[in-house]
Formats: structure tokens, C-alpha cells, sequence
């Protein structure tokens, strides 16, 4: 006999009234634990300081993970880097979280081995990143660049700034 498959998903609901800011804190949490398939319910108890909408509105704009939207952001609208740190965003404001920075390290540790330390001479030079995903998180990448022994060279947040500068002073 053959084995079936079960398309288990979680479904979570939250409650609030009137506490906007513990609510957004339980509602980031769980996002970043749960699956594509699972749902958050997020449930207004009539709130009377508008908590409710705000936090509708927050997430609801801020991070559609649908895997269709996602797909069509990645291939077939233009800056897919643009999109992808929108939802950086998201690891980075909850980075403080045990299980953010699991999922923050875990990434980092895969873009070394996969990116990095193909090449021979990575453990003899500085390592040098550009953006604002490794700026914001310049603290975690050190971190798991130490963990394979390399130097981290700078984090160039705005690198059409670094540019313009070096050739305003080199011209």
C-alpha cells in the first residue's frame, strides 16, 4: 500500500483589544516560525484605540508572503533585491528574538559555505559586503565569519555614496 500524504498547516488566532504593540510583538513572532501554508488569524475585540486596523494594516502591507506573490515579485517584476529586503526587514527588526537570530545565523552560515569559501583565497583576504541587510546585521555577520575564521572586511551600506565620494576626491 501506498503511503498518503497529509498537507498539515497551523492555524493560530490572536486576540487583541486595545494593545497594539503586544499584539504586533506576537503576531512578528509567530511569522517568523510558521510555514507559507499556515495562517494567522488576528481577531479585534472592538477595540476602541483603533489597535485593531493599525495592526490589519501593518501586516497586511508589510509582509504577503503568498507564495504566488513572492514568485511573481522574484521573476517577473523588476528589483527582486528591493523586494527581498523588504523582507529582510522583517528578520532585522525582530533580530533581538532567539529564534531570528537562529534564522539569521543559519543563513549567513549558508551564504560562507556556499558563496564565500569556494573560492581559495577567501581565508587570506578581508571579506567586504554591500548592503543594507549586512549593515543592519554587521554585528551576526562578523560573528559567523569568525566562526570560519575569515576577516570581515567593511559593510558598505549606500555603495553610490562610497563611489561618488572616491571619485570627488580622486578627480
Amino acid at each position: 500500500m501506498g503511503e498518503t500524504k497529509l498537507n498539515q498547516s497551523l492555524g493560530i488566532i490572536i486576540l487583541n483589544f486595545n494593545s497594539y504593540e503586544d499584539s504586533e510583538k506576537c503576531v512578528s513572532l509567530f511569522l517568523l516560525q510558521i510555514k507559507s501554508q499556515d495562517r494567522i488569524l488576528l481577531i479585534d475585540n472592538n477595540s476602541s484605540d483603533g489597535s485593531g486596523q493599525r495592526l490589519a494594516d501593518k501586516f497586511e502591507k508589510s509582509y504577503d508572503l503568498n507564495p504566488d506573490i513572492v514568485k511573481e515579485h522574484l521573476y517577473k517584476e523588476e528589483n527582486p533585491n528591493t523586494y527581498l529586503a523588504q523582507i529582510g526587514r522583517f528578520l532585522i527588526e525582530n533580530k533581538d528574538n532567539d529564534y531570528a537570530q537562529k534564522v539569521i545565523k543559519t543563513g549567513l552560515r549558508a551564504f560562507v559555505e556556499n558563496q564565500i569559501l569556494q573560492f581559495e583565497e577567501s581565508a587570506n583576504v578581508p571579506i567586504y559586503f554591500v548592503g543594507s541587510i549586512a549593515h543592519f546585521l554587521s554585528k551576526e555577520v562578523e560573528e559567523v565569519l569568525s566562526e570560519y575564521n575569515l576577516k570581515l572586511g567593511k559593510i558598505v551600506r549606500h555603495p553610490i555614496t562610497t563611489l561618488a565620494n572616491f571619485h570627488s576626491e580622486n578627480i
